[in-house]
């Protein structure tokens, strides 16, 4: 209960962490839907559609196998463009080149831009079965009030520490909360990460994702 009262983060958030951080190199605010991708007879299952902004790539150190990433314009009018996860495309185009070409989020058309190099698997769930369109896109068609999470890269494994400590001290402050009270979000370091995978439980699954995070 005390994850799911927990305020979400804003891109108001996330500008004020890569504005008053100076050990973080760059974060992206994460937003999650869960739509049907699909052309024409092809459809996919409800699969993740996430909502970032361009930083992702680099925050991630996600690759672009085909086409390229949404740039800023794009993001910041609203733009109804998308980038396949790879197994995606494999399902709705096969061997054809999807970039230029259209599919349907539920019932909403976007433009491809590009597919995603294939991750593979991890403790084996794939990593690959999902979209990617524009943050403030979500927000426009989906809403605003959704669960989301911080993705923050420090400037250098070095600065891992202070770029937590920074975070923590920026967001207490942006969400009011008192010296002695115990924080209103998590921070969760990729090694943290690979951790909770190793030690999954459906239970700990559902917390990590219902509750507002920065990974």
């Amino acid at each position: 209960l005390e994850m799911r009262s927990r305020p979400d983060f804003t891109y108001e958030d996330a500008e004020a962490l890569a504005d008053q951080c100076p050990a973080v190199a760059a974060v992206s605010p994460q937003t999650f839907v869960f739509k049907k991708i699909h052309l024409g007879s092809e459809s996919t299952n409800d699969i993740v559609v996430m909502g970032v902004t361009p930083e992702y790539q680099y925050v991630t150190d996600a690759d672009v196998g085909d086409g390229r990433f949404f740039a800023w314009p794009e993001a910041d009018r609203k733009r109804q463009v998308i980038v396949l996860g790879h197994p995606i495309k494999e399902r709705l185009f096969g061997a054809r080149d999807p970039v230029g070409r259209h599919v349907f989020v539920g019932n909403r058309k976007f433009r491809v831009v590009g597919v995603m190099e294939p991750m593979g698997e991890l403790f084996g769930q794939s990593l690959d079965e999902y979209v990617i369109i524009p943050y403030k896109t979500v927000s426009k068609l989906y809403g605003s009030r959704l669960t989301s999470r911080l993705s923050v890269k420090a400037t250098s494994p070095d600065e891992i520490d202070d770029a937590i400590a920074q975070v923590e001290r920026v967001l207490r402050a942006r969400r009011g909360v008192k010296a002695d009270d115990r924080n209103n979000f998590e921070i969760i370091t990729q090694g943290q990460l690979v951790e909770m995978y190793e030690n999954l439980t459906n239970v700990t699954w559902v917390v990590m994702i219902g509750g507002s995070a920065i990974a």
